[in-house]
C-alpha cells in the first residue's frame, strides 16, 4: 500500500517487477538487437539444414545461392528479407522491363522486324497504346540503313 510521512505526501512503493519494466532506450535497443542476433542464428541453421539435405551434384546453383545467403546473414547479423509489399504513393515509380528474344537464326528468311513494326509502325503503336507500355526493337536488323546499325 503506501506510507504516510509526517510531512503529509504519500510515498508508494513498487514492485521490482515495475522496475524492469522502466527499460532505458540503450536497453531496448540491446534487447532488439539480442533478438535480431538470435533470428539470424535460427535462421542461418535453418539454411545450413537445408543445404546438409540438398544434393549438392544435382542441384549446385541451389547450394551456391544458400551459400550466399548464409554468408549475407552473417555479415548483416539479421536475416535478409524483401518487403512483402510495395508502397507505391511513398516510394518511386516501378520500371518493369522485359527483353524479348527473337529466333532470328532459327528462320533467317522470316522478317521478324517487319512484322513487329508493320507498315509505318503502326503495329508497334497500336501495341504500345493497348498495352500502356513503352516498346523498342533492337539489335542487329533493327534499322534498314545498315550503316546507322554499324555506328550504333
Amino acid at each position: 500500500m503506501s506510507d504516510r510521512p509526517s510531512n503529509g505526501e504519500f510515498k508508494y512503493k513498487r514492485d521490482e517487477n515495475s522496475d524492469s519494466e522502466a527499460k532505458t532506450s540503450s536497453e531496448k535497443e540491446r534487447d532488439e538487437k539480442k533478438y535480431q542476433v538470435d533470428k539470424a542464428g535460427e535462421y542461418v541453421r535453418e539454411l545450413l539444414q537445408e543445404k546438409v539435405e540438398l544434393d549438392s551434384q544435382k542441384w549446385p546453383n541451389a547450394t551456391r545461392l544458400i551459400d550466399q545467403e548464409i554468408q549475407k546473414t552473417q555479415a548483416i547479423g539479421k536475416p535478409v528479407r524483401d518487403p512483402k509489399y510495395v508502397d507505391i504513393y511513398r516510394e518511386k515509380p516501378i520500371r518493369v522491363s522485359v527483353k524479348v528474344l527473337v529466333p532470328v537464326r532459327e528462320h533467317p528468311k522470316f522478317n521478324f522486324v517487319g512484322k513487329l513494326l508493320g507498315p509505318k509502325g503502326n503495329s508497334m503503336k497500336r501495341l504500345q497504346e493497348e498495352t500502356m507500355c513503352k516498346m523498342a526493337v533492337l539489335g542487329r536488323g533493327s534499322m534498314k540503313d545498315r550503316q546507322k546499325v554499324i555506328l550504333c
